[in-house]
């Protein structure tokens, strides 16, 4: 593709330069035409941000309004002898495997530990047909001596060329990023950090082997970020890679607690207001709240924390005290490429629950229409006795009127063992919106016959699968669909309870059924299993033929017994 920019003023200018996603296309062009060539096969799929910028004889510098390009070239597939495995899923259904070294999590998590040799590496997915693009969770659990201490689950996600996520190094919290390189080359990969008052330092850069995957700590090599810090992370790929980020807590009794933190790619910004759909504070509960900034301006806002609601009454705007300040409103400004990170602290045992509002400077919830819009996560932590048990973020995301999630239970409630998902519901709107539930198998099948909740205006609802479907039968795995009458936001939602009779909680990412499907190459970046882990992966989203590939982190592609299907 050829990008071409026409510069002319009373001074004249000398140069032009092209700026992709925060980053130099190319050099400075110092006589007209201005023009340079553009290889989209070397950038991921989707949106990407250009701007050009020109340069006077005495420096000054103007640059063009940003022009939103959307690249949509065909996912790379992989021969069948290229394949960890092959399945097939069905309308409304999906697919599980489990590491060959891991337990399978709802079965044996009682009396057996994950075992064999710590094995690290990355796993992709592809459909036959196009468009492939399959959604998918990969549940991680850690143990220590014995005892289940932490469980996440981490989202498929698309290859990415540049990005950026909330860094936090401080004591007990750590921030790590793995990084997957699918593709046949080497991926030169720069970055820096930002701090909270949009100063960039640390800047650096490394080459990640074609095929290859690492893992690491920002205050560990190739990062080498301080030992203190809070702020952002980005980076820039010469070829598309898939990304993950994970905050990390060393709770008070040394247990290693890790929940996912949201990597946004630089080439996508808009306006809308963000519902995130839960929060809990008060009652061992505390709520972070942090919006990254994912362009080079400044960004404003208020953020707002509402309350459930009831059956006959909407929900209200909580009055909440965070950072210290007590207030119904919060308003944010973020520095370029920064972030800004708000902490509930209601340190009675009276709990409020509910949604969050964040709304974008100048705009009218529930549309936005104002500046452009932060991304925002929720981690809401519970902390037992004095102790830190549990960690898990809610991700932004559009809101939808459809989505598909995984949902489990397993055992009696309270049992060392038992698993029971569940899932929160907002309504952003200022009237009730009737949601449609239903209940369906890996095979796609239906279980039971469907059921109906209605969340109170601005309101919102989380229960557990067995509170919706009072019938369902013990042991049940498969998908919860909700179909609303309005867009509403939603998340996933996975307890259990481990040997100490801890609750843990995690959130599962639900598919937006209401997306339009292009052609992605989808990753799991981050997969670890053997000594003290295990990984189970939930596949879904789309009927048809496709195949799984699992790398270790030397490139090195393994065989089909790395993966067992889970019954």
């Amino acid at each position: 593709m050829t990008i071409s920019a026409t510069a002319s003023s009373n001074a004249g200018f000398v140069g032009v330069r092209f700026i992709l996603d925060g980053s130099n296309l190319g050099g400075e062009l110092t006589s007209s035409p201005y023009s340079t060539s553009w290889n989209t096969l070397k950038f991921s799929n989707g949106s990407h941000i250009l701007r050009a910028v020109a340069r006077d004889a005495a420096g000054n510098r103007v640059t063009s309004a940003p022009l939103t390009v959307l690249v949509s070239n065909p996912a790379p597939r992989r021969s069948n002898d290229r394949l960890t495995t092959t399945f097939t899923l069905s309308d409304g259904g999906g697919i599980a495997f489990v590491t060959s070294d891991s337990i399978q999590p709802a079965v044996d998590a009682n009396t057996v530990a994950a075992s064999g040799a710590l094995q690290i590496g990355y796993a992709g997915l592809q459909m036959d047909a196009s468009p492939s693009a399959l959604s998918g969770i990969a549940i991680i659990g850690v143990r220590t001596g014995g005892v289940l201490v932490s469980e996440a689950s981490v989202p498929a996600v698309s290859t990415l060329s540049s990005g950026r996520v909330y860094a936090s190094v401080n004591g007990r919290v750590n921030t790590g990023i793995a990084i997957a390189n699918p593709n046949g080359e080497d991926a030169v990969i720069s970055f820096n950090f930002t701090d909270m008052s949009g100063n960039d330092f640390g800047q650096g850069s490394f080459t990640l082997g074609a095929n290859r995957q690492l893992t690491a700590f920002l205050d560990q090599a190739p990062f080498n970020g301080p030992a203190s810090m809070e702020g952002t992370f980005t980076f820039h790929s010469s070829v598309p890679v898939g990304v993950v980020a994970v905050q990390s807590l060393t709770n008070e009794r040394s247990d290693f607690l890790f929940t996912i933190l949201p990597v946004v790619s630089l080439g996508v910004l808009n306006n809308d207001a963000i519902v995130l759909p839960h929060f809990a504070d008060g009652g061992g509960w505390t709520t972070q709240v942090i919006l990254t900034n994912p362009s080079d301006d400044p960004l404003s806002g208020t953020v707002e924390f509402l309350g459930g609601g009831s059956p006959s009454q909407s929900a209200s705007i909580l009055t909440m005290s965070v950072n210290g300040a007590t207030n119904s409103a919060f308003d944010y400004l973020i520095p370029p490429r920064s972030a800004v990170h708000f902490v509930t602290g209601n340190s009675s045992d009276a709990m409020k629950f509910g949604s969050v509002r964040v709304t974008p400077g100048g705009g009218k919830p529930p549309f936005g229409t104002g500046s452009n819009a932060p991304v925002a996560v929720a981690i809401f932590s519970f902390k037992n006795r004095g102790v830190t048990v549990n960690e898990a973020s809610v991700l932004g995301a559009p809101t939808s009127t459809a989505y598909r999630m995984f949902a489990e239970t397993s055992g009696a409630i309270t049992e060392p063992g038992s698993v029971e998902s569940g899932v929160a519901i907002a309504n952003p709107w200022q009237t009730p919106v009737t949601v449609r539930m239903e209940l369906t198998q890996f095979d796609g099948s239906s279980v039971g016959p469907p059921s109906t909740l209605t969340i109170p205006a601005l309101g919102q609802v989380a229960k557990f699968v067995n509170e919706l479907f009072p019938s369902l039968p013990d042991n049940f795995r498969g998908f919860l669909k909700l179909t609303a009458t309005s867009p509403i936001g939603a998340t996933g939602v996975r307890g259990r309870y481990n040997e100490r009779g801890d609750f843990l909680i995690t959130t599962t990412a639900p598919r937006d059924e209401g997306q339009v499907l292009s052609d992605s190459e989808i990753l799991f970046p981050h997969i670890v299993s053997g000594d003290m882990y295990y990984t189970e992966f939930i596949i879904f989203g789309q009927s048809g033929s496709g195949g799984m590939w699992f790398n270790s982190a030397n490139g090195t592609l393994l065989p089909g017994g790395s993966v067992n299907p889970v019954r």
